[in-house]
């Protein structure tokens, strides 16, 4: 009798501790958070985003994304423990949104969800030109400067960024000028800027062709050139013996008669001279 006593009180206590083990289980809840900074600025329309899972009883989940209230990725699994990169859908360039992750196991952890912080990110916009004007389009000298007002326009909706403007000798542009470059500006903010050239002796004359192009200070650069030409005239030159060069200028030559014809009519008249004095 007070073997089956105990035997009952022995299963009494394992099913108590196991109901405990099984109500602590359910109660535990993953914990998903977002690892790309908060504020991040994209340079594309389909920013990809980092996420992971901790705690939970559950290997795996799936995940949702929201930006700006849209489903942004929809039922993705996602491992515990494991930081996993996903590609939002296609969002509008220039546009800020406000984003979090939600995960969820329908058959572990009965099905509890839980919600990341709330960050925020810009899907930046390309700087795009919208005039450029040369301060002359030709008769430069050496010591003459070139101006190129370029006027240009940032679309991103939480403020201008700052840009940079590269006149380029060449149609070629990554961050700056792989060509070699004119003429850039500093990081301006007033969507009006005017980088300029002085022209140097070590400069040939003739038609110059330029490129201008533009970079926001999220190294993000305007899809395409805007190009043009200039001109440089020189005077005439000559290379010295130390090998610099100076202007030449030609000297007048005196007015009247060419001097060959003048050694000409000399001769005629000599000849004529000998003639008549022969037959007088």
């Amino acid at each position: 009798m007070e073997r089956m006593k105990n035997q009952n009180l022995f299963l009494m206590l394992t099913l108590v501790l196991i109901g405990m083990f099984f109500v602590n289980f359910a109660s535990a809840t993953a914990t998903v958070n977002i690892t790309t900074v908060n504020g991040t600025e994209f340079n594309t329309a389909t920013p990809s985003i980092s996420v992971n899972v901790t705690g939970g009883n559950c290997s795996a989940y799936y995940v949702n994304i929201t930006a700006g209230g849209t489903l942004a990725v929809s039922d993705q699994a996602i491992l515990n423990a494991t930081e996993t990169s996903f590609t939002l859908s296609a969002l509008t360039t220039g546009a800020n949104y406000t984003y979090n992750a939600t995960v969820w196991n329908e058959t572990c952890d009965s099905g509890q969800s839980d919600d990341s912080d709330h960050w925020l990110m810009e899907v930046n916009a390309r700087p795009t030109v919208t005039t450029v004007t040369e301060s002359t389009a030709g008769n430069l000298l050496v010591g003459n400067t070139m101006t190129w007002t370029t006027v240009w326009a940032d679309s991103n909706s939480t403020g201008t960024d700052g840009v940079k403007v590269y006149v380029c000798k060449t149609d070629a542009f990554t961050t700056s000028c792989t060509g070699g470059e004119w003429a850039s500006s500093s990081t301006e903010y007033d969507l009006s800027t005017a980088p300029t050239y002085t022209i140097l002796t070590s400069d040939t004359a003739g038609l110059k062709n330029y490129y201008v192009y533009l970079l926001d200070d999220n190294n993000y650069a305007s899809s395409s050139s805007t190009s043009g030409t200039f001109t440089i005239s020189k005077p005439v030159e000559d290379e010295g013996e130390d090998g610099t060069y100076f202007a030449v200028t030609e000297e007048e030559e005196p007015s009247g008669l060419p001097f060959g014809l003048i050694v000409v009519i000399g001769i005629v008249v000599i000849v004529g001279l000998v003639v008549f004095s022969k037959k007088k």
